[in-house]
């Protein structure tokens, strides 16, 4: 059956008289459709920005007006589309229910979004490096071992040498060809989906013959 709203009749007569009077009771019945609730899952938004909630895509089968009631941090707040500003980084659970006003028991549709709050990671290495080349053991160290993440997620280290090489891994040796000053740079990356996953460090090498 179709959402919409239906005349529904009742007749009613005695069986015991052949002749006795037809009763007729009508009401008239609304099929409902919940409304369909449209916003992501999950949403990743770095520590200091104000997280945008926007569920204005949402809708209704009825076209039925509807209402927005989001529950956040012990807080309820209504709109299609909020504003809200986390203090702390972290993974937090927000909830959305949106109501139509057909006053029925489907009326309504209900989720819960997570939130991941992210800091950026700290790359930590020396910004000035010298070095040797034309030696055995003139392999040139780039140490990255005490960076970290505030939230404890895995990192990964990504290091451009300045003369087209790159390697990976927190701690790793690069043997230069040629004397010179390099642009090399640091890139530490916590893996989570947001503009503050990443932190550059650009560093300074120089290289010089051994004698």
């Amino acid at each position: 059956m179709k959402p919409g709203f239906y005349n529904v009749s009742l007749i009613a007569q005695s069986k015991l008289f052949e002749n006795s009077e037809k009763k007729v009771f009508s009401k008239i019945i609304k099929i409902n459709n919940p409304p369909i609730i449209d916003i992501p899952k999950i949403i990743f938004a770095c520590l200091g920005d104000e997280v945008i909630l926007d569920a204005s895509k949402s809708y209704d089968p009825d076209n039925d007006k509807l209402k927005f009631t989001w529950e956040i941090e012990s807080s309820k707040k209504s709109g299609s589309k909020i504003l809200h500003k986390f203090e702390k980084s972290g993974e937090y659970k927000v909830k959305l229910l949106i109501e139509d006003d057909s006053n029925t028991n489907c009326g309504k549709s209900e989720v819960e979004i997570l939130i991941i709050i992210n800091s950026p990671p700290a790359a930590v290495t020396e910004k000035n490096i010298s070095g040797f080349t034309g030696g055995a053991y003139d392999a040139v160290l780039f140490d990255a071992s005490k960076s970290y993440d505030e939230e404890g997620d895995g990192l990964t280290f990504e290091w451009d040498f300045g003369d087209g090489e790159k390697a990976f891994g927190s701690t790793v040796f690069h043997n230069y060809k040629r004397v010179g000053n390099y642009k090399a740079a640091l890139k530490v990356s916590d893996g989570k989906n947001s503009k503050c996953s990443e932190a550059l460090v650009k560093i300074s090498v120089t290289i010089n013959k051994r004698k």
